[in-house]
């Protein structure tokens, strides 16, 4: 502190000043974007849960008024796949991400302890996979999938050009 001090006496006034000015501005965007990133991340989850409800609900109303067989339906959206699970028992399944991991399994292991009518997360594979879990009248529980890299790219977007604009 004391050298600081020194080399600030040393500076005139105005030097002195801009001194203060400048490291002022700098600590405030150090701490802004600190504050930032996590807003930024959190936004990003709350994006990735809003894509999987949409695509879910979307999911729901096709089966529902049973426009085509569930085998028979091209995902809408790529990043979200659905498990439908009927009784404790699987069901359907439409989509191609997770279509190669034990689906019952995850289900059984991961999901279900959470409860239904849910909104989560579970690590796989060193990899975030984000779930809504939506339970039916008819026995039908409805589990959807997203993986993390969507929300990724979203928050490494958004923070590269807030940054662009600072």
């Amino acid at each position: 502190m004391r050298k600081i001090q020194n080399w600030l006496g040393e500076l005139s006034l105005t030097q002195q000043l801009l001194a203060i000015i400048m490291f002022s501005f700098v600590m405030f965007i150090f701490l802004f974007f600190v504050y930032l990133r996590g807003n930024i991340q959190d936004f990003g989850e709350d994006q990735t849960y809003d894509l999987i409800e949409r695509s879910q609900t979307e999911m729901i109303r096709i089966y529902n008024e049973n426009l085509i067989q569930m085998d028979g339906i091209d995902n809408f959206t790529s990043e979200v796949s659905h498990l439908f699970v009927k009784e404790g028992n699987f069901y359907a399944f439409v989509g191609t991400y997770l279509n190669k991991q034990p689906l019952m399994e995850l289900y059984n292991s991961k999901i279900l302890p959470g409860g239904v009518n849910a909104e989560s997360s579970f690590e796989l594979n060193s990899q975030v996979v984000y779930y809504k879990v939506t339970e039916l009248p008819n026995q039908m529980v409805v589990v959807s999938f997203m993986d993390d890299d969507y929300r990724n790219e979203m928050v490494s977007t958004l923070f590269d050009n807030i940054s662009n604009m600072a």
